[in-house]
């Protein structure tokens, strides 16, 4: 995984973390479907983490559907945070 993509991946846990109100392991954050489930989401914080990462990363995810995705794959989230922002912005 690329230095930018690591980057972005850290932002997310910490958004998760601050929206679920416990530490997220690098373990229970791993890539790939199932994040909701092993996290224990529900369809509150999960719209919670969405406008967060909507204003973290200065993007519009207007999908419903495909936030939901993100919320269940973080390896999507990570491909449209890293396509949506400019390849010279580092990660804020």
């Amino acid at each position: 995984m690329n230095e930018k993509r690591e980057e972005i991946k850290e932002k997310l846990r910490e958004i998760f973390s601050a929206v679920l109100g416990r530490e997220i392991t690098e373990d229970s954050f791993k890539e790939g479907p199932g994040l909701t489930g092993r996290l224990h989401i529900d369809s509150l914080m999960g719209l919670q983490i969405i406008v967060k990462i909507e204003q973290k990363f200065g993007v519009i995810i207007e999908d419903d559907d495909f936030a939901i995705q993100m919320l269940d794959a973080i390896d999507k989230a990570i491909d449209f945070i890293e396509s949506s922002i400019s390849p010279d912005i580092t990660v804020p």
